[in-house]
């Protein structure tokens, strides 16, 4: 349990395709708290986890931003032991 509560979720954004790969099941909590940042996409899921392709041309600078705001929200919920 204790290993579980240093756990934090990483999202992986690739610039050159828009684009952005989290483990499974953390995709659509994701493609949400985008979404009500103004930043729409897809979800698709595959082995290797959920991957999000943005819609439009986003600011990149932006996107990476607000990745990093969820990755901290989300490791402080998971060490808390609330829900996404």
């Amino acid at each position: 349990m204790a290993a579980m509560a240093t756990c934090a979720v990483h999202a992986i954004l690739n610039r050159d395709r828009e684009e952005v790969r989290v483990p499974s099941p953390f995709g659509q909590p994701l493609l949400e708290y985008l979404d009500r940042r103004g930043l729409h996409g897809n979800l698709h899921s595959d082995r290797a986890g959920d991957l999000i392709t943005l819609d439009g041309e986003p600011d990149m600078g932006r996107v990476r931003l607000v990745l990093d705001n969820w990755e901290h929200s989300s490791a402080a919920g998971i060490a808390s032991g609330s829900s996404l």
